[in-house]
This record gives C-alpha cells, sequence and structure tokens, in this order.
C-alpha cells in the first residue's frame, strides 16, 4: 500500500532511484500478499479439487489483472487529455510530461482506492484449518 501511495505522488523531480525502490518493494509486497491468500483459498478445497482451484484462482489473477491495467490505462489516457485541454499550449513537451504525470499520478490514486478496499475485506477473511 506504501507503494502504491508513493506512485500516486510522483513528480517529474522524482529520482529513478527512488521509482526502482518502490516498484521493488511493490512487487515483493503483491507476491507476500498472493502467495497466502491462494493458499488460504484452496485449504476451503478437497485434495482432489486443487489442480482445479489452483487453475480458476490463476485464470482469475491473470483476468483481474487485465481488467485493472485497462482501467488504470483508461484513468491515465482520460486525465493526462483533461489536463491537455485546459492549458494554453499542449504540444508543449513540458506540458505534455506535466500531463502524462497528471494521469499517472490519478491511476495510482485509483489502485490505492482498490488497495484499500482490498485491506478492509482482507479482515474479514477467517482461517481455515485443514483436516488431515
Amino acid at each position: 500500500l506504501i507503494s502504491v501511495v508513493v506512485f500516486s505522488q510522483i513528480s517529474t523531480a522524482t529520482e529513478g532511484f527512488t521509482v526502482i525502490i518502490f516498484y521493488t518493494l511493490l512487487m515483493v509486497g503483491m507476491s507476500m500478499i498472493t502467495t497466502p491468500s491462494q493458499t488460504n483459498g484452496l485449504n476451503q478445497l478437497d485434495r482432489i479439487n486443487y489442480p482445479d482451484g489452483t487453475a480458476i484462482v490463476n485464470t482469475t489473477i491473470q483476468t483481474s489483472g487485465a481488467i485493472g491495467t485497462a482501467i488504470a490505462v483508461g484513468i491515465l489516457n482520460k486525465s493526462q487529455n483533461a489536463f491537455l485541454s485546459h492549458v494554453s499550449n499542449p504540444h508543449d513537451a513540458a506540458v505534455q510530461a506535466e500531463g502524462l504525470i497528471h494521469g499517472i499520478q490519478n491511476a495510482y490514486t485509483f489502485a490505492v482506492i482498490i488497495a484499500i478496499i482490498g485491506l478492509i475485506c482482507s479482515l474479514f477473511i477467517k482461517r481455515v484449518i485443514v483436516l488431515k
């Protein structure tokens, strides 16, 4: 969540090293969330259904990732175009960079909102004890 918040505040003055560090933290955090949640979800199933459950979870992750990316790019594009429509010289490279930054900030703000919703939903997940 912290990495996504940092990306929602990105600017043209943000150092490349900062982006690399927080992107790495974001990817590590996502793997630390995905593995236990997938294990907890599969624990709901009988052992014979594990392959099907794994296939369903992996398909859902891929589909959700594609939908989320499409929504984020749509927000980025719409925000950038809205920004550029309100400036006097939208063809200036510096103004276009500011428009892109504005779009990126809005796309990551959307990601922050989704992450907060996910955090709230995670509070209601119950741990399942597997009986052998």
